[in-house]
């Protein structure tokens, strides 16, 4: 009878980064229990990339009729003043470039089958400069 010999890849925590051993369940530096393989990171690094480039295709397509709005053209036109027109402009620019910062790090999780906290950190700073910058214009146009 012949012994089936299964190769388990190695672990490493999502979180800290340390590799961990193949039959732990929990990071020995930081105790966390996401310990996750280069497959399980590089298949999410994917969904990041497809849901980031989601993201910043929708917002390029808002912007090509943004575009048309402010220059006039297919009859549809903005009604806005210049503080409006450059919130709309701001937020639909900031939301393109956290799309875009969350499919490179998917790029980068696919490339490298590993995390790059910087990048995240940027995409999520991003997301709270939006909203915290939607609601300061809300508060203000009440």
């Amino acid at each position: 009878m012949q012994q089936v010999i299964t190769h388990s890849e190695q672990r490493f925590c999502y979180k800290c980064h340390y590799p961990a051993g193949v039959a732990d369940l929990q990071c020995q530096r930081c105790r966390s229990r996401a310990l996750k393989t280069k497959t399980n990171i590089r298949t999410l690094g994917g969904v990041l990339v497809v849901l980031g480039g989601f993201i910043s295709a929708m917002m390029a397509a808002v912007i090509t009729f943004m575009f048309q709005a402010f220059s006039g053209t297919n009859g549809a036109k903005f009604n806005g003043d210049e503080t409006q027109m450059l919130f709309v402009v701001g937020i639909i620019g900031l939301t393109f470039t956290v799309g875009a910062a969350f499919a490179l790090a998917g790029v980068w999780q696919m490339i490298f089958g590993r995390r790059n906290t910087i990048i995240v950190w940027i995409a999520f700073g991003l997301v709270a400069i939006l909203v915290v910058v939607g609601k300061i214009f809300i508060a203000r146009n009440r």
